[in-house]
């Protein structure tokens, strides 16, 4: 791979300017990848595609939390491109609103209990990167044949599960398929996730210079703020 645009996955520590990891984790990016998505192909579209591999979109209503996240992005658009009927998405910031109906899932306002209670009740597929009271309340209104799939804790409260939950809960975390993905080879798992990207690539970050880190990392926590990339080229 000498010469080739690869992503250096697993390797040890992160933000620096060169990564030493194993030859098979060196993943090559085709060439009609862009280098600022290939930046961001790795944790949070594997696990989307993971989530949507293990619990099928096809025909079915999915309801996602915490829905102005990267990942819950690539889960509803994808979720669409794989066939769902109608896919629709909690967000706490009206500067999400726009977003989510540009790609095709339907806003629903974490303020709107109500609205959250509805679409539950419709929900085959909810896939929760909340927890806390939101995901308590998702899960408490969703059908007894219906999959609840945690998979992140952005509040830091876990769901409550216990009398009257008649969804079936599910956990995922994605390192628990590390292992399983790495006997397959990490060539063949982002083969089905390359095209994804190229035909519904993530929205557009703030590129900052390595030298700004403190700026990325406020543009990171601000509101509304547009997911930051360091660019370590600028050191050279």
């Amino acid at each position: 791979m000498v010469g080739r645009r690869v992503l250096p996955l697993r390797g040890e520590g992160t933000w620096q300017t060169y990564v030493d990891c194993p030859a098979h984790h060196a993943v090559e990016v085709p060439d009609t990848v862009p280098d600022i998505v290939a930046a961001r192909a790795y944790i949070n579209p594997m696990a989307a595609a993971t989530m949507l591999r293990l619990w099928p979109a096809r025909g079915k209503v999915v309801l996602l939390s915490g829905a102005g996240s990267s990942c819950a992005e690539h889960l509803g658009r994808w979720a669409i491109a794989h066939g769902a009927t109608r896919v629709m998405g909690l967000y706490r910031s009206e500067s999400r609103k726009d977003r989510l109906r540009q790609v095709g899932i339907e806003p629903i306002s974490t303020q709107d209990l109500s609205a959250i209670s509805k679409a539950s009740a419709l929900a085959d597929i909810a896939f929760d990167s909340l927890g806390g009271d939101i995901g308590t309340h998702v899960l408490q209104g969703m059908r007894g044949e219906a999959n609840f799939v945690a998979y992140g804790l952005l509040t830091g409260k876990p769901v409550t599960t216990g009398a009257g939950v008649r969804a079936r809960y599910h956990r995922f975390h994605m390192r628990d398929h590390f292992t399983v993905l790495a006997g397959l080879g990490m060539q063949a798992a982002f083969s089905d996730i390359w095209p994804l990207l190229e035909g519904a690539p993530p929205a557009e970050p703030r590129v900052f210079p390595a030298q700004q880190w403190q700026d990325a990392l406020a543009e990171a926590e601000r509101p509304g703020g547009q997911k930051p990339i360091l660019d370590f080229c600028s050191l050279n």
